[in-house]
């Protein structure tokens, strides 16, 4: 196909170009990145664009009458589907629809589509027009009622772009599209009046792209950049939700639930490879007492207290939880019976020590204390909640025999009378 370049096929290639660009970035977006209905309808309305300036680049570069009433035909077909996807994209950007206005669209397109392939000369002639500088053909008889049609199509579309504007909480994010959108709508209607009246369009086919394509590089990167913030709020959020999942608000130490969890792991790792370990079930005494004559939020503080106290005494490796109300659990990995023993003491001791100034702090005259049983990974079983409850028999023999006692589970341990 012989060809005649020239100042609008120039300008319509580049604004193919980009908007082609843009088509494949929106619509890899949109399939891989995110089902954002936006960015389909972007991209279909960018590719629309880019059939109407590719048709417009080869009708008025072409030399033969065929050619350049293909390519017309082709140009003004992507001129009507930029006008239909053009309202269902400022119908989301202003997140408002109309059934009755997409089937008016729907139908005017539809239309508009058959009559611009339809033969017979009504549209377009198979005649170059010798005053045009470029290739165009001398339009027929209802071109003038069809150009005002789509005159009037684009202004009722403007007019309700504007309007629901208003009030539009997305207004920052979107208004770049709006600012491109709105220019380059605007543009094809003054243009179309000038193509009609004085024959100048070339304009449009400049300006509009570069337009277009730095407003969609500003909503890119905004869009970029608000997802980025969500990203990050999410984040801690999640990291929050993890938080309140593996740690106990109020001691600072390991859940119940993340303490049972790790406690089936740990399980599991003893049937491969056995190693010595200790489970301690420590409760303090009298801390009833202190909720019924102090007050809950004394209570609470002794819990923090406690939690504290784990927290400064337990190795890296160990694991401490709240099991309920007054109740702690420590996994002591690789630890020997003396060795927990004389862990468990320190702990007796440091809590003594910590309680006394801070009951006389309180006027309080409850005497706590901390009533401990230990069992170690031999007499473990294979279910956590019957390990548990062994470690909760030793301590409840603890507290039996006076409180304030450490006692180490053996076979002859009875289940407790509460």
């Amino acid at each position: 196909m012989t060809i005649q370049i020239n100042i609008d096929s120039l300008g319509s290639i580049l604004g193919a170009i980009v908007s082609l660009t843009y088509a494949l970035y929106f619509l890899i977006h949109y399939r891989v990145v995110e089902r954002n209905r936006v960015k389909l309808l972007l991209a279909l309305f960018l590719f629309s664009m880019f059939i109407f300036f590719m048709g417009y680049s080869l009708y008025s570069s072409a030399t033969k009458v065929r050619n350049v009433l293909l390519w017309t035909r082709v140009c003004y077909a992507g001129g009507a589907l930029v006008a239909y996807y053009s309202y269902h994209l400022s119908s989301r950007l202003i997140e408002r629809e109309s059934h009755v206005l997409h089937m008016v669209f729907l139908i005017y397109v539809s239309a508009a589509i058959v009559l611009i392939f339809f033969p017979g000369g009504h549209l377009f002639t198979e005649t170059l027009n010798p005053e045009k500088y470029h290739s165009s053909l001398i339009k027929g008889p209802i071109f003038p009622g069809f150009l005002l049609s789509i005159l009037i199509m684009d202004s009722i579309l403007l007019v309700r772009f504007i309007r629901g504007l208003r009030g539009n909480r997305n207004i920052h994010l979107i208004s770049p599209l709006i600012f491109g959108f709105a220019f380059w709508l605007a543009e094809a209607i003054f243009n179309g009046i000038l193509g009609a009246i004085l024959s100048l369009i070339e304009v449009q086919l400049i300006v509009g792209p570069i337009v277009m394509m730095i407003c969609l590089a500003l909503y890119s990167a905004r869009y970029t950049a608000m997802k980025n913030k969500e990203l990050a709020s999410t984040k801690d959020e999640n990291r929050q939700i993890v938080q309140q999942l593996i740690y106990d608000q109020l001691s600072g130490l390991y859940s119940r639930q993340y303490f049972l969890e790790f406690m089936e792991q740990r399980l599991s790792h003893h049937k491969r490879n056995p190693v010595w370990d200790c489970l301690i079930f420590l409760d303090m005494d009298n801390f009833k007492s202190v909720n019924d004559e102090l007050g809950h939020q004394k209570g609470d503080e002794l819990i923090a207290l406690m939690g504290d106290i784990l927290n400064e005494h337990s190795r890296a490796s160990d694991i401490c939880a709240r099991y309920g109300g007054d109740e702690f659990l420590l996994l002591l990995e690789n630890c020997g019976i003396e060795d927990a023993k004389s862990f468990v003491v320190k702990i007796q001791k440091d809590f003594e020590k910590k309680i006394c100034p801070l009951m006389e702090d309180w006027g309080g005259c409850v005497e706590l204390s901390l009533s401990i049983g230990i069992i170690d990974s031999s007499r473990w079983t294979d279910r956590v909640r019957d390990t548990i409850e062994r470690a909760d028999l030793a301590m409840y023999s603890s507290k039996k025999t006076g409180k304030n006692r450490v006692t180490v589970y053996t076979e002859d341990f009875e289940s407790p009378l509460k």
